[in-house]
């Protein structure tokens, strides 16, 4: 039986954000077409679409956009919907990551 968003949101205890609230904080917390964003948990990606929104309202360049928005998920059927949809929206995806936010291994920021 083929799992329904809405039952696989539930069982992971998924929160989906209005687009109006994650458009509000991507406004108040992107200041400049070179900020960086990482979303943790990204869901339906609507954090990195308001946040690819206010980056290009900014001057950021859409090529630009992998190396400036990071979204970590943990439902793969999730983050390649997000994918698709960013894809058909931007003609650009930020860089997408299927793990476990925890998981992930950063690179060393020794100089």
């Amino acid at each position: 039986m083929e799992t329904t968003i809405s039952s696989r949101v539930k069982s992971l205890g998924q929160v989906l954000t209005p687009p109006t609230i994650a458009e509000f904080m991507a406004r108040w917390a992107i200041k400049t077409p070179k900020d960086k964003i990482l979303e943790p948990s990204c869901g339906d990606g609507v954090f990195l679409k308001a946040s690819i929104q206010e980056l290009l309202s900014l001057g950021a360049q859409p090529d630009d956009i992998p190396h400036q928005v990071y979204g970590i998920e943990l439902d793969r059927d999730m983050i390649e919907e997000t994918r698709r949809r960013l894809l058909s929206e931007f003609g650009v995806v930020p860089t997408l990551i299927n793990s476990n936010f925890f998981d992930i291994q950063l690179p060393s920021l020794h100089t």
